[in-house]
């Protein structure tokens, strides 16, 4: 399992009332306004119905689990390669910095 950060990413979480936020112009991207989100969707990742930062994804033989918390993740798996190739995909769309193993 591997710890990784994600620049500019916002928390999710559960509000008791509506709040109406207009994103930042400096921020303001055409439909790319839900990239992790959309990301991990369009790499087969599904997202936990009870927990909407967890996210699996099912390979043949092996799996990966994403937690994703404010800008910061932790991903397990049972195969390193798939891991390493998640990785490189999210390196590819986003700054990301790899701690190495999570302890």
């Amino acid at each position: 399992n591997l710890k990784l950060n994600i620049k500019i990413i916002f928390l999710y979480g559960i509000l008791n009332r509506d709040i109406y936020m207009l994103q930042s112009k400096d921020f303001l991207i055409p439909c790319k306004e839900n990239l992790i989100y959309g990301f991990m969707c369009d790499n087969g990742f599904k997202r936990c119905d009870i927990d909407h930062c967890s996210y699996f994804k099912k390979f043949d033989d092996s799996y990966i689990i994403l937690l994703l918390y404010i800008v910061d993740m932790l991903v397990f798996g049972s195969n390193m390669k798939d891991i390493n190739e998640l990785k490189q995909q999210l390196s590819k769309e986003f700054q990301i910095k790899d701690f190495g193993p999570s302890k």
